[in-house]
Parts: structure tokens; C-alpha cells; sequence
């Protein structure tokens, strides 16, 4: 497994949690999906990390499609969401970039955060999408991620590179 960062507990290879957390208190997953076949690749990852963290239950998750966060009547209440999540799951096809609302409630959080969210999570889909100007999702929030001190970790491959993906840390 290696090493985990002085006062973190390892929850699974790639998800460490606060040792002062009480034990019995779950870790908070807010995941922000495209469409519902992202949104069902998320809690696919989500249900493998719970699963090997060995303690059902160690996972609680609120489940944000992306033209809810974008709604106005919604947007703030998503940010509220996502400043009490530990981590933050972005499941989003690579490729065409993410929506603009998308990119201003992660810049909206991302500017409040005090503690939390503690780790950024990219689970991207690869399948080939026509030529686009916009930048690529992968790169986006291992950027946002550094600038916000979170832990960032994503999966997969790219079928470009052929690269493994799930270490990747910004």
C-alpha cells in the first residue's frame, strides 16, 4: 500500500482519511456526473474503494448531475454540498470539456474551502468524441486540485497514451 501522509489513515490504496475523524463517522462523497452512465461509473468506483476498505458504511454519497448544479435555484446549495464533502468525484467524458456552469461552481467552492474537500477524484470515460478547442478534463482538475491542496487521483487509461491514470497526483 506505501506510505499515507502524517495523520491519515489509509482507507483504500488511493483514499486516506483524517485519524482525529471519529471512527464511526463516514467519509463524504459528493459526486457531480455528466449523464447517468458517468454517474453509474462513479458509484461503480465508489462501491470497489467501500468494498476494500474492508467497513461498510465507510462511504456516505450525494449524487449531483450536472444540469442540477447548474440550475440557479440549485447552484448554491451544490456549493454548501460541496464544501461539507471530503472528497469530490468528477465523473465527466474526457475530451469535450466541462460545461462552464460545471467550471464556475468548482471555482466557486474552490475559492470557499477552509479543511475540506480533502481529495479530488477524476473518473472519465475515453471514448472517442469529435475534435474540440476546449481544454481537456484530466489536466483542468489536476490543476484546480493542486491550487486547492487536495489530493488528486483518477482512472483509467488513456487511449492516447495507454498511460495508467489511477496514480496520478497533482
Amino acid at each position: 500500500m506505501g506510505c499515507t501522509p502524517h495523520g491519515v489513515r489509509a482507507v483504500s490504496p488511493y483514499i486516506w482519511t483524517m485519524n482525529s475523524r471519529e471512527q464511526s463517522q463516514p467519509l463524504r462523497v459528493l459526486v457531480a456526473y455528466e449523464d447517468f452512465a458517468a454517474g453509474t461509473r462513479a458509484m461503480a468506483m465508489l462501491n470497489r474503494v467501500e468494498s476494500q476498505s474492508g467497513e461498510p458504511g465507510e462511504l456516505t454519497h450525494m449524487m449531483w448531475r450536472f444540469d442540477v448544479v447548474a440550475d440557479a435555484d440549485f447552484f448554491e446549495l451544490a456549493v454548501k454540498e460541496a464544501l461539507k464533502a471530503d472528497i469530490i468525484v468528477i465523473a465527466a467524458r474526457e475530451g469535450k470539456g466541462l460545461p462552464q456552469r460545471i467550471k464556475d461552481w468548482i471555482a466557486r467552492w474552490l475559492l470557499m474551502k477552509q479543511s475540506r474537500p480533502l481529495a479530488l477524484v477524476a473518473t472519465l470515460d475515453y471514448r472517442p468524441v469529435k475534435a474540440s478547442s476546449e481544454a481537456p478534463v484530466l489536466p483542468y482538475l489536476a490543476k484546480l486540485a493542486s491550487f486547492g491542496k487536495m489530493q488528486f487521483f483518477a482512472n483509467g487509461s488513456s487511449p492516447d497514451t495507454g498511460n495508467d491514470l489511477a496514480n496520478l497526483r497533482g
